[in-house]
């Protein structure tokens, strides 16, 4: 068996950020989640320091979504954040939301544990309307 070579995953993870290797660009809508594992690989590889950390978060920071307006936080969609920019609503959608997008759970976890990851300190990030948001997810039996 050989050896690991570091530097060579490495440089692999670090193309990923930067376009999605053929294989995964099917897989556009999970964006934001697989820049999570490559992130996350990264760190585990003391290689965090290879990244543009600001440029990360500011893109992820990008993929939030939120009403635009406070009469649209009363209809029951999940604000968060969603897994790409290629991600939205029609434009006949009878709500508009600050992007276009609409926010899914599991992007919004992607999302919250990358930019730990980055040393982000969430001041941009609407932690109210997350939560409230999520509440109405739950089921009246609790799941």
């Amino acid at each position: 068996m050989g050896s690991f070579k570091r530097d060579l995953h490495v440089k692999s993870l670090l193309s990923m950020l930067e376009k999605l290797p053929s294989d995964y660009q099917g897989q556009d809508s999970h964006r934001l989640t697989l820049a999570y594992f490559v992130v996350s690989a990264l760190d585990i590889l003391n290689a965090l320091d290879q990244v543009d950390a600001k440029r990360i978060m500011d893109w992820v920071y990008h993929l939030q979504v939120l009403p635009s307006d406070e009469a649209e936080d009363k209809h029951g969609f999940f604000y968060g954040f969603q897994g790409s920019s290629s991600v939205h609503l029609s434009k006949h959608a009878r709500v508009k939301f600050n992007n276009g997008g609409i926010g899914h759970l599991a992007s919004t976890y992607s999302a919250l544990a990358l930019l730990k990851i980055m040393g982000d300190d969430f001041t941009r990030i609407d932690c109210k309307r997350i939560s409230r948001t999520m509440k109405n997810l739950q089921q009246p039996d609790g799941r």
